[in-house]
């Protein structure tokens, strides 16, 4: 079902009411002003249609403001259900099976994102991270990271990308 933020909820009930008042306005306004001055205006506006009563042309207007696209659209998006957004916990994501944790950083992240994940610069450098750990046998690796970060900056500059 589709959902609507809860800004442009209020956006759209706000245009509707306005439109359905500037409507029931006119409409209940209309018998009420006499037709000779009703004509002479919408004959400025070359709006009169022939043979036609003043009722009958504002509810032909009435009628052509509510079929609008926008007004229509408004309309239907000022019914829909407001969207709840929901921050899940690390066990729920993991739960609903939608979510996986990364084997490279141990980050969590989404099925469908996983690929381009495992090729993002934050990934791969954890994962480099975790295997200097591994490799030097010790928790920081401040200096080493250093020395392979000042290399990457190396060949990045005299363009020797296969060290990056």
């Amino acid at each position: 079902m589709p959902s609507v933020s809860p800004e442009e909820h209020k956006k759209s009930v706000d245009f509707m009411n306005a439109i359905n008042g500037l409507l029931d306005f006119v409409e209940t306004i209309a018998p009420l002003i006499k037709e000779k001055d009703y004509v002479e205006q919408m004959d400025n506006l070359k709006m009169v249609y022939d043979n036609r009563t003043m009722v009958e042309i504002v509810n032909i207007i009435a009628q052509r403001v509510r079929e609008n696209p926008i007004v229509m659209q408004n309309d239907a998006r000022s019914r829909l259900t407001i969207k709840q957004k929901k921050v899940l916990t690390d066990q729920e994501k993991l739960k609903t099976g939608k979510w996986l944790i990364c084997k490279n950083c141990d980050r969590i992240i989404c099925k469908t994102y996983m690929n381009t994940h495992r090729e993002n610069d934050v990934c791969r450098r954890v994962q480099d991270s975790k295997a200097l750990a591994k490799d030097f046998k010790k928790l920081d690796t401040t200096r080493e990271t250093n020395a392979i970060s000042i290399i990457r900056a190396w060949a990045v500059k005299t363009h020797r990308h296969k060290f990056c």
